[in-house]
Parts: structure tokens; sequence; C-alpha cells
């Protein structure tokens, strides 16, 4: 029952905050955009780099404004919800004006709210955690989705089912790993101070990610850090997905041009031979590239899946032991 309720007082609270579900699907106008500017993409060879950049920013575009969400929806655990106490009143009180009176003076964003209600044990910390989350799981999952059509249809992304749901799990599921750590920071740290350390965090872990450096060329004492990073996993799943099978061709001005000049030993005859190749002609050649298949894609999914599970019960012990002072 301790979770019914909280999960109920949490939605309410999402429900009366429009501002904060129109931040998340505000998005879709930057989808339009983006789909515009990489309108169905041909397949020559300047859409290599192209597609490799729009994949990397649909995670981009979907993860940092998880994790800034995650931060304003909270200020945070113990600050999502009216108490519990004075919502229940509102429940048996027969009484509209009170009913709205009541609801309209309570601010939900004092943080000392859940901390007041668990040392009184008005529920435990475990019915908190798990009904707040199941509160905002509907809308975390449907939210990203808009968006992420938007863009894969406009640009002109591999025309196949079972690709885009690929697409679609892997970088929902990314975006549940960064709202976990703006809710994980948000639980162990003062606001403010959330507000700083997550977008650091997110950025160290972008990266790393594997699309700015090419993970061959970083430092050996380094390189172990990219396996810290969902954003690795989640990359390799997007390349793997979008490049495996798929053919590249060249335009006219795209050839490379190969000279070899070779002397003749009894004639001293130089002789040339110029030949005209297309750099990328599959697929494969980006991804071994950057060495994007080195583990399966359901592999690097799971993965994604574990860092999710892993952040999620860090949580409940953040919001069970940590006391951070406004």
């Amino acid at each position: 029952m301790q979770v019914f309720w909280l999960w109920l007082r949490a939605t309410l609270v999402i429900l009366r905050n429009p501002g904060g579900i129109f931040s998340r699907f505000a998005t879709i106008v930057t989808a339009v955009v983006t789909g515009l500017l990489w309108l169905q993409m041909d397949n020559d060879q300047t859409t290599v780099s192209d597609r490799e950049a729009l994949l990397f920013l649909c995670i981009m575009g979907i993860n940092f404004p998880e994790a800034f969400a995650a931060l304003t929806v909270c200020m945070y655990f113990g600050s999502l919800s009216v108490p519990l106490l004075s919502y229940t009143h509102t429940l048996t009180n027969d009484d509209d004006d009170d009913v709205m009176m009541m609801m309209a003076t309570i601010d939900p964003m004092e943080r000392g709210i859940y901390q007041r209600e668990t040392e009184n044990r008005v529920y435990q910390t475990s019915a908190y955690w798990l009904g707040t989350q199941l509160a905002h799981f509907p809308l975390q999952l449907i939210a990203p989705i808009p968006f992420l059509s938007i863009v894969y249809w406009m640009s002109g992304l591999r025309v196949d089912a079972a690709k885009f749901l690929v697409f679609i799990v892997a970088v929902v599921l990314s975006s549940f790993c960064a709202n976990s750590i703006g809710l994980l920071f948000g639980a162990l740290l003062p606001g403010q101070v959330a507000s700083i350390v997550v977008p650091a965090v997110m950025v160290l872990l972008f990266l790393v990610g594997g699309f700015f450096l090419n993970p061959e060329n970083m430092a050996d004492w380094l390189y172990w850090t990219r396996y810290l990073s969902w954003f690795t996993y989640t990359n390799d799943v997007l390349v793997t997905n979008e490049f495996k099978g798929e053919s590249f061709y060249c335009k006219p001005d795209q050839y490379q041009s190969l000279s070899v000049n070779a002397t003749c030993a009894g004639t001293m005859e130089v002789v040339s031979n110029t030949t005209r190749t297309c750099p990328i002609t599959t697929g494969q050649q980006v991804i071994d590239f950057r060495s994007n298949d080195k583990i399966p894609i359901y592999a690097n999914v799971l993965v994604v899946f574990g860092y999710v599970l892993l952040f999620r019960c860090l949580l409940y012990f953040a919001l069970r032991f940590a006391r951070p002072k406004a």
C-alpha cells in the first residue's frame, strides 16, 4: 500500500507540473530542425561522417535533457511531492475547497519532506524508491521516442523496422542511465552542487565514449575509462546497427588517385600507373576503423541495462543514508 500511495502522489505531482512534461517533449522542434539538416542522406562518401555525427547527436540530444530533468524534478528526492500525511488527508476530505487550498499551500520542492517523513516512519525508503520510479517510468520511456522517430526517418537512416527498433531501444536505455546519474547525484549532493557535478561527469563520460577520439589513440593508462561510459556501448550499438551491411559509393570528385612509378632495369624507362579507388565502399570498413563490433549488439545493450540497475540500486542507498544539506 505504501508503494501505491507514493506512486499516486508522485504521479499527481508530475501531472500538476505541465512545464516539466512540456520540456521533455519540446525537443520535437529540435528533432525537426535536425531532420531538415540531415534530410534524406545519400550513400556517398560525405555521408559516412554525417551518419556517425547524427548517431552521436541523438545520444547527446536525449541523454543530457534526461540528466537535467532528473535534477530539476528534484533538487530532488524528498522534494518530489507533497507530504504523504497531508495528501492522505486530502483523500478523505469531502470539502473540495479545503483540498485545493491544502495542495496550493505546500511547496513540493522542499528536500526536507522526504527526510522528515522517513524519520517519522511514515513509509519505508524502499517504498518511496519504488513508488517514485514507477511514477516517472512512463514519461522517461515515452518522451524520447518522438524525437528519435522524427530524426531517424527524416534523415534517411536505414529503412528497416528491426534496425529502427534497435536504435530506439539503445538510445532510450542510455537515457535511463543519464536520468539515473542525475537522480543519484541529486540524492547525494545539495542541489547547487549536483547541478555542477552532473554536467561535468556527463561531459567526461561523453569524451571517452568513442566518437571524438578513436579508442586506439587513447593512452594506455586512460583506455579503461571508456568502459565506465555507457556512451561507449550505446555508440557501438548504433554504429554497428547502422553501418553493418550498408554500402557506399563515390561521386566523380570523391575518388582518390593512387600513382605508382616504376623504373625498368634494362631500359631505365619510367613506367607510371595511376588507379582510382573509392575509399569506403562498405559499412564494415567504418565499423572496423573504430572497433565498434568488439562485442555483439545484444551484449552492449545488456551492459547498458546493467549500468541502469547499478545506478538505481546506488540511488536507493543514497536515499537511505545520504542527508545532504540545502
